[in-house]
């Protein structure tokens, strides 16, 4: 099947979204525990490591950097396949009956910042930059601040 070139990011994000939800259903399906309640550093380390990545792909995508920005983006997806196993600390505030729903819709929040990561990542190997750009900067960013605004705990001021 040969596809048109723009149709390509979008069939990876689906195939990438199968996949994630493929496995989470293979867990429940084997009776594995949901994924385990903060406090965990692995989940803090992997939300540090999406920070910086995004940090360094917000000074912008091209030609002369473009190595440097994919091996960013591989940091940013581990990042969040690490995240997407855990659950934020945020969760245990939840009320009980809500906390599923909860938390489904953080896991569905980092699936879509893979799905963009993907698309950004696709974008720079055609030499699309200018797209990586609006999608890491836009995209990615405004998920930043979404996600943080329903799923971060208050910690001091940070």
């Amino acid at each position: 099947m040969n596809l048109p070139v723009q149709h390509r990011p979008i069939l990876l994000a689906l195939a990438l979204a199968a996949l994630c939800s493929a496995a989470l259903f293979v867990r429940q399906a084997e009776g594995r525990p949901a994924p385990s309640p903060l406090p965990d550093e692995a989940l803090s380390q992997a939300m540090h490591q999406m920070e910086q990545a995004l940090e360094a792909l917000g000074k912008g995508v091209k030609a002369d950097n473009r190595d440097a920005q994919l091996a960013e983006l591989a940091k940013f997806q581990s990042a969040v396949m690490t995240a997407k196993e855990k659950t934020p600390e945020s969760a245990e505030k939840v009320e009980e009956k809500k906390r599923a729903a909860f938390v489904a819709d953080y896991r569905k929040t980092l699936v879509e910042a893979l799905q963009f990561s993907c698309a950004a990542e696709t974008a720079i190997l055609d030499g699309k930059f200018k797209e990586a750009d609006t999608l890491v900067r836009n995209k990615l960013g405004g998920l930043k601040s979404t996600g943080h605004g329903k799923f971060k705990q208050d910690r001091g001021g940070k």
